[in-house]
């Protein structure tokens, strides 16, 4: 009788691990398209990987509808000229049934900015935790929170993320975690 809930225990971990396996396989293949829309400038297809009620917690305690995350990413394109790269890393995954899963992404990119009159290389790396919804067959993603550990170059030079660019400034040093 032990030996038979033993392997019916093992048939179930290996299914949880197969599942999981293909949802991180899926999620990378949507990661991927993600960057090839922003490489391209192609909002309606970042949009089309949202869901309809897709929102923004940002650290502070703001909160973007997917109105004004529509509004956010239009702004971005605006502001931004080519080439823009933009890579994730999935650090890890929690699949909370067969149609949610939360992901802890690392997020880095690069793009040109017409900054104090001259187009400057800016880079970035985040680190956020993104919860995505499978609707009718096809992962959406539905949140960005925990958004954190975020870096920002100008021209190679380290910046403060939070603050507008100022050519003046000296290079960001972040404080240390105690």
């Amino acid at each position: 009788m032990r030996a038979i809930a033993l392997v019916a225990l093992a048939a179930l971990v290996s299914a949880a691990a197969s599942l999981d396996a293909r949802v991180k396989a899926e999620l990378e293949a949507r990661y991927e398209t993600m960057a090839k829309a922003f490489a391209a400038r192609d909002s309606a297809a970042i949009l089309a990987l949202r869901t309809p009620d897709f929102c923004i917690h940002y650290p502070g305690g703001e909160r973007d509808s997917a109105y004004r995350a529509r509004q956010v990413l239009n702004y971005f394109f605006s502001q931004n000229l080519p080439p823009i790269q933009v890579r994730y890393r999935i650090e890890t995954l929690t699949v909370l049934g067969p149609d949610v899963a939360v992901v802890d992404v690392f997020q880095k990119g690069s793009r040109y900015q017409l900054l104090s009159g001259k187009a400057r290389l800016v880079e970035h790396d985040v680190k956020q935790r993104e919860t995505w919804r499978r609707s009718k067959g096809t992962w959406l993603l539905a949140s960005v929170d925990d958004i954190h550990d975020r870096h920002r170059w100008v021209d190679g030079v380290p910046v403060d993320p939070s603050k507008p660019f100022d050519p003046e400034a000296r290079p960001f040093k972040a404080a240390e975690k105690p």
